[in-house]
């Protein structure tokens, strides 16, 4: 049997033929139950409410902080962040996540850190059973996220952002659900049914991620949100390049920044010679500036971007970070 692996968070996964002939992408996942349908009044002066209970789904009760700037008199962009952990474990309340949401809400946007369930935890499969279990996760943090946007569009004026301007974000695995996020918002998957049907993501900005794909190399039936790209090329945990059999594969950053090219999407890309899964966490803490011009331009600006950098003389902490294990990058 011939093999492959895909290298995800703490998981190694293998393929085989059987598992290639599956249909469509993603198993459904539970269907939520009812979900709070406004804003809690004692929370609308709140500068930074915690644990919004946005959604609960089998056992899990699904909560957000919210982020705001201190003076706020308008309708701001919004900024949703997930963090990473393999889809087995994590929390909005990491130190590197919470500083992150603070450096953003600094620069004037709503920043809103959520939970998601983690599918992956205690999945000891093997082969394709590996695969499916990791389907199966994707498909749960994309429902959750899709949940969660659908809470603030609802609760849009009382939270205080533009339901047009909301992007999301995320590092590993929570970079993996926002480009799937968009990946499906883009073709119309079933589980998008939870948000409006004309509804877009704003832009997307993803810290090591990839897309899952059973359909070949990821197509889109309509534009995706304009998209910047960090990666190590070196990353042996979320594949940088691809990784494909028959018509299954995982497509990092550098595959899909070849079929943004291709069918001139918008996107920035950042790729980093010599540097690993650390990409994950580094661009959080050293590239905000970055990351603010992006979005200024590229989607509050609506400019058109394509901007495509190897970059090799970057000084990150390599030696500090380089073998780090991911429980440490997550702390």
């Amino acid at each position: 049997m011939k093999r492959i692996f895909f290298s995800l968070g703490l998981l190694t996964l293998v393929a085989c033929p059987l598992f290639a002939q599956t249909s469509n992408l993603g198993l459904a996942a539970d269907q939520p139950q009812e979900q709070p349908s406004r804003f809690p009044t004692e929370l609308e002066v709140s500068l930074s409410p915690k644990d919004i209970v946005y959604a609960t789904k089998d056992t899990s009760v699904l909560k957000m902080d919210i982020y705001r700037p201190q003076a706020q008199d308008k309708a701001l962009p919004c900024l949703v962040f997930l963090y990473g952990g393999g889809f087995s474990s994590g929390s909005k309340d990491n130190k590197t996540t919470v500083e992150f949401c603070h450096q953003m809400t600094d620069r004037g946007y709503v920043v809103v850190a959520i939970n998601y369930r983690h599918g992956m935890a205690g999945v000891k499969n093997k082969g394709f059973k590996m695969v499916r279990s990791l389907e199966r996760a994707i498909g749960m943090a994309v429902e959750d996220l899709y949940s969660a946007t659908d809470f603030l569009l609802k609760n849009a004026e009382y939270i205080g952002i533009d339901p047009s301007l909301i992007m999301i974000s995320g590092s590993s695995a929570g970079a993996v659900t926002v480009l799937q996020a968009d990946y499906e918002l883009a073709n119309r998957f079933e589980r998008t049914a939870l948000l409006p049907e004309d509804f877009g993501y704003a832009g997307v900005i993803a810290f090591a991620g990839g897309v899952f794909s059973r359909e070949g190399k990821p197509g889109y039936q309509r534009q995706p949100a304009p998209t910047f790209f960090f990666h190590g090329k070196e990353d042996r945990m979320v594949k940088y390049k691809s990784t494909q059999f028959f018509n299954i594969g995982f497509f990092g950053s550098h595959a899909l920044t070849k079929r943004f090219k291709k069918f001139d999407f918008p996107y920035v890309t950042y790729r980093f010679e010599d540097m690993g899964h650390e990409m994950a966490v580094l661009p959080m803490q050293h590239y905000q500036d970055e990351i603010d011009r992006f979005i200024k331009s590229c989607v509050l600006e609506g400019c058109f971007c394509r901007k495509d950098s190897t970059i090799t003389d970057h000084g990150l902490p390599k030696a500090e970070y380089g073998k780090w294990k991911l429980s440490r990058i997550y702390e």
